[in-house]
């Protein structure tokens, strides 16, 4: 892919600002087009990738119809992560973004195949949390919801020590964040 003089070299399309100082790491000279824009790629002298490339070389494609399963870095809910710049964007939401553009604010990006590793974007839709929630219901997918009993054994585990937030995540099935708010009393205050 070869991009012209003054477009971000991530190859998203937009243009980039003029720089107003030398910075040699960063391949910017004073009164030139900066190479990409801030944010948009992991500055290494010499091992500059766009992340369009980095992105889909951890990707296994398949058909339209298949899941394409993210070979990366995951959270320990199973979403992909990858860095852009100085933070980890979930791969789902940039494969969207790069196939279909910005996500409006307020909008999650969701899984039609339920497949948190996939990030094909035919697979994925834009919705509102309670479309979410609602699309996990109609899929009978909130087996995972827990229960006061299970809430109640979390809670001794959690006081007995021994077991971190994720480990005990894994074994109710829930993110490690579900724990940690039992934890601080965030959420299932009166059980």
């Amino acid at each position: 892919m070869n991009i012209p003089e003054g477009y971000c070299q991530c190859g998203c399309g937009q243009k980039t600002n003029i720089s107003k100082y030398n910075n040699k790491k960063n391949g910017h000279v004073a009164g030139k087009p900066m190479f990409c824009i801030r944010g948009h790629m992991i500055h290494r002298v010499g091992k500059t990738k766009p992340i369009v490339e980095r992105f889909w070389a951890f990707v296994e494609k398949g058909s339209d119809a298949e899941c394409w399963n993210w070979k990366g870095a995951k959270k320990d809910s199973g979403y992909g992560v990858i860095g852009l710049g100085n933070k980890l964007i979930r791969a789902p939401r940039l494969s969207y973004t790069m196939e279909y553009g910005e996500i409006p604010r307020g909008k999650f990006v969701c899984h039609h195949c339920d497949n948190p590793s996939c990030v094909n974007p035919k697979h994925l839709f834009l919705g509102t949390n309670q479309d979410n929630m609602n699309d996990m219901c109609n899929k009978e997918r909130n087996s995972r919801i827990l229960s006061i009993e299970k809430v109640r054994d979390i809670k001794q585990l959690l006081a007995e020590g021994g077991k971190s937030q994720v480990e005990i995540g894994i074994i109710y099935g829930v993110d490690n964040t579900t724990i940690n708010k039992i934890a601080k009393g965030i959420n299932w205050k009166r059980v």
